[in-house]
């Protein structure tokens, strides 16, 4: 199984940098390998189709999108990509995803990728701020409608949508809290998010626990978390299960 959770690529220097950091794999996986749609800039936000065939993730087109963002100087805008394996089993193509218009402002994006089991895209944008001037606040959109539950004093990302279960499991704080809507899409996605319980949650002092991924029966949870590394100097994250 694709496990959709957070790639980051830079196109310069990429096999100095994960030298420095190659991830430490559980024995239950392979070696990660590098595939060629990383080479085109900053890709992050990765999900895939249930049949393994399709990528989609977030692209931007320089080398450097948190530095570019606080310069405010940018070389383009993150937007919705996918990519599909062609005849020799490659992810060589390179497509923006289509029907997506959220994000098309030069000052917003899309990130937080994911295509549920009925083909309903998923993501999180600030583009609301081109009418209320919060470029900071972040809500979620299914196929860019932006879904009734978001809250303007609240940043929402990371989305998961889990049609067997009917909840959808989300980033109530970006990089910080996992948040889940109980009976989504039977109350038209304008229920109340709560936080996640226990042991998704972590009480501990400097915890983070982010971007749920649920399998499609929705009984397993990958999830990335600090929480085996607190006070070490390098303190996360790793991807962990429930």
């Amino acid at each position: 199984p694709f496990i959709g959770l957070v790639l980051i690529s830079c196109s310069k220097n990429w096999d100095k940098e994960m030298e420095k950091d190659f991830p430490q794999m559980s024995s239950e996986w392979d070696t990660p390998t590098l595939i060629g749609v990383t080479d085109l800039g900053w890709i992050e936000s990765v999900d895939c189709s249930e049949d393994g065939d399709t990528i989609y993730y977030m692209f931007y087109p320089g080398d450097d999108l948190v530095t570019d963002t606080r310069k405010e100087k940018w070389v383009g805008t993150a937007q919705i990509w996918y990519s599909v394996r062609d005849g020799s089993g490659n992810f060589s193509s390179h497509q923006q995803m289509f029907g997506t218009t959220i994000g098309i402002h030069e000052t917003t994006g899309a990130s937080g990728t994911h295509v549920d089991s009925g083909n309903n895209l998923w993501f999180s944008s600030n583009h609301e701020a081109l009418t209320t001037g919060d470029w900071e606040n972040e809500n979620l959109y299914r196929n860019d409608s932006l879904m009734p539950f978001n809250d303007p004093n609240a940043t929402y990302g990371n989305p998961h949508y889990c049609a067997a279960t009917d909840e959808l499991w989300f980033d109530g704080v970006i990089d910080q809290e996992i948040w889940v809507l109980y009976d989504a899409a039977a109350n038209g996605f304008s229920g109340t998010p709560v936080k996640a319980p226990e042991p998704i949650s972590d009480n501990t002092d400097g915890a983070q626990n982010m971007q749920p991924w649920l399998s499609a029966d929705g009984q397993t949870m990958y999830f990335t978390s600090n929480r085996n590394r607190i006070g070490e100097r390098y303190d996360g994250p790793e991807i962990v299960k429930s």
